[in-house]
């Protein structure tokens, strides 16, 4: 098995091959570079995810690392950073670690295009809390306050703040829309629609940021990367847990809103919250860790590729241990 280490940088990319090293530019011109220089059955490992690059390489067999692995080997082995030495323990790692690596697929142009409709609507409900917050701010202090953005509007900075509003809740509208419209298309929208309590835009949004679970092969990997899956730490005697940091945290913030909509419609959703609030744990604790337990059912039905029935074995309400 022939496999290329690409160490990416911001202006250069550092690549490792058969025991050569070189370096190419952090562009779409580098990588048709490198496509021309390794053979048609080599593998390319990387760390995270670069799209232009993913789009570029298409062709070959991609494999991601999660960000930060080889900085851990390179800690344990005590060297210093050495683009060159990461490259190389990408390349290494992939040859003897083969499970740490993520295969990557060419991503599907209409489920890109889900995803940047998403992403693009939550920058706006974030925009819109902020004004909602100025606005009560404005009103409780009774007096008016200039803001930079607000400058040249001819009128007081509350008549401002909620023009900004009514466009940005325009805006939020058209976009909900076009969701909608794009989801229709997208089976695993379809199929995640029928759960009550996931609606056209959360469907959308966990099925762009999840890529449609189709990357994952068990439901521990993709708990992982939705940020769902707390970790796990132990130091002698002692035991203890903390919120995951590195996933995709807008994935965690769909499955986290979804499973406070479930708590309405799934009785064994409210069940397991209500334990996890009377053995002490928070709200938001405790909707995480009902998150969770959703991500297995989603994946479930993905892979069964039907609609949800909590009346099946592989959609069975967990049990609330």
């Amino acid at each position: 098995m022939k496999v290329c280490g690409v160490d990416l940088g911001s202006v250069n990319d550092t690549v490792f091959f058969e025991g050569q090293v070189w370096e190419g530019s952090h562009d779409v011109s580098g990588w048709f570079a490198l496509d021309e220089r390794l053979p048609e059955d080599c593998e390319v490992v990387f760390e995270g995810r670069c799209a232009a690059l993913e789009a570029v390489l298409g062709h070959r067999p991609l494999y991601s690392l999660e960000p930060g692995r080889s900085a851990q080997v390179r800690r344990a082995l005590e060297e210093a950073k050495d683009d060159a030495r990461d490259a190389e323990t990408l390349a290494q790692l992939r040859q003897l670690r083969p499970r740490l690596f993520q295969p990557i697929r060419p991503r599907d142009p209409q489920l890109q295009h889900l995803r940047d409709l998403s992403r693009a609507r939550r920058g706006l409900v974030e925009h819109r809390t902020t004004v909602l917050q100025q606005l009560q701010a404005v009103r409780r202090r009774g007096k008016e306050r200039e803001k930079e953005w607000l400058r040249g509007f001819q009128g007081t900075p509350e008549e401002g703040l909620v023009c900004v509003l009514e466009v940005l809740r325009q805006e939020i509208t058209r976009l909900e829309s076009q969701i909608q419209q794009a989801g229709e298309k997208n089976p695993t929208c379809m199929w995640l629609r029928t759960i009550q309590g996931m609606g056209s835009t959360l469907s959308a949004e966990i099925t762009g940021e999840m890529d449609e679970f189709t990357p994952f092969q068990r439901p521990s990997e993709a708990q992982a990367y939705g940020g769902t899956a707390p970790v796990t730490l132990a130091s002698g005697n002692r035991k203890w847990v903390k919120l995951r940091r590195r996933c995709n945290h807008r994935a965690r913030n769909a499955l986290y809103l979804f499973a406070f909509c479930s708590l309405r419609f799934h009785p064994w959703a409210r069940q397991y919250y209500d334990a996890a609030r009377a053995r002490g744990k928070t709200h938001s604790t405790a909707l995480l860790a009902l998150a969770n337990r959703w991500v297995p059912i989603l994946m479930a039905m993905i892979r069964k590729e039907d609609d949800y029935d909590p009346t099946r074995k592989h959609y069975r309400s967990p049990s609330l241990a």
